[in-house]
């Protein structure tokens, strides 16, 4: 016997890297619902008339020029969040493309959608242990299908 103490975990370290890539996506939709929230605080969709008098007796072109660019590169942050979001749906779904389509439906309900365990089972007309146990399914074939892609 040896004197080095085992760990055991539940799951091992390929699966836990699955599921965290996995919850990823839903990091990044609610990045982008923040960022979304923030635009439309910082920048009401209102119509506003802009005439040729100054209200002021001055021209006030340098606070609109910096609202614009304000504006501009929020637009421009949430554009790069949307794109990080379509690059990481893309990899969910070539990670479900090879799941029968009851595991590959219940990852997409949950990390995709963020639906519950109940919600979940309630769709598919399942109990909640049932919906646990073909998640672990799926999670446990989509590590044997990468560790079959790396040996090809």
């Amino acid at each position: 016997m040896s004197d080095a103490i085992r760990t055991s975990s539940k799951w091992s370290d390929k699966e836990e890297d699955v599921r965290k890539r996995l919850r990823g996506y839903r990091a990044l939709v609610s990045n982008h619902a923040a960022c979304q929230a923030l635009y439309d605080t910082l920048y009401p969709r209102m119509t506003q008339r802009f005439s040729n008098e100054p209200r002021t007796g001055q021209i006030e072109m340098f606070e609109i020029e910096s609202v614009v660019n304000q504006r501009m590169e929020l637009s421009a942050i949430m554009g790069k969040s949307l794109q990080a979001m379509r690059d990481e749906i893309g990899d969910i779904l070539r990670m479900v493309n090879g799941l029968p389509p009851d595991e590959g439906a219940i990852l997409l309900y949950r990390y995709t959608m963020a639906e519950s365990w109940e919600k979940i089972g309630a769709h598919m007309n399942y109990c909640e242990s049932h919906v646990r146990r073909k998640h672990d399914r799926a999670i446990t074939r989509i590590v044997q299908n990468m560790s079959r892609n790396e040996q090809s």
